[in-house]
């Protein structure tokens, strides 16, 4: 896959400023959560 620039600084902007997850994400990971046992 080859970016442009700007495409390249939209990309890694994202990875290093990520957006505040939102309650229906945050609701997910508890699912989640409840049903995959960690060995953590």
């Amino acid at each position: 896959m080859i970016l442009s620039h700007r495409d390249q600084e939209i990309f890694f902007n994202a990875l290093l400023n990520p957006p505040e997850a939102n309650n229906e994400l945050k609701n997910a990971l508890i699912d989640h959560d409840k049903l995959v046992e960690s060995d953590v």
